[in-house]
């Protein structure tokens, strides 16, 4: 019983690593795709991990909240931090992407910066 309930605690949370730390290398490798077969693969595996992300953060709150009382509190921080982000961010890559030729090392330097900086601040709260 124990066992169980150590791995339906655990799970989550290692699947959340894997798929977090798998996207920021994505993102920070994606400067090196050159080709439409780089960016395909690229494409298939961020959306794999992306999709870990978004549907593991509604299993984690409460695997990790004290009580159940406070589970709804937490998916509602957990869901306005991420919006802040993806709003604030956007812009700030269309701009940095502003390039006649169609370079997007800005963006991609962006992206790939912010997201290891979560990952910091997920590692260490």
């Amino acid at each position: 019983m124990l066992l169980a309930l150590l791995i339906n605690c655990t799970v989550p949370l290692r699947l959340f690593d894997f798929s977090s730390e798998g996207g920021n290398y994505l993102v920070v490798s994606q400067a090196g795709n050159h080709n439409l077969r780089d960016w395909i693969v690229y494409c298939v595996l961020y959306e794999l991990l992306a999709g870990m992300i978004t549907t593991l953060t509604t299993v984690m709150v409460p695997a990790l909240s004290p009580s159940l009382n406070v589970v709804g509190t937490g998916l509602g921080m957990a869901y306005a931090c991420s919006s802040v982000w993806v709003l604030v961010g956007s812009p700030v890559a269309v701009a940095l992407s502003n390039d006649p030729q169609g370079i997007f090392l800005g963006a991609q330097a962006w992206s790939g910066t912010m997201l290891v900086l979560g990952a910091i601040r997920l590692v260490d709260p």
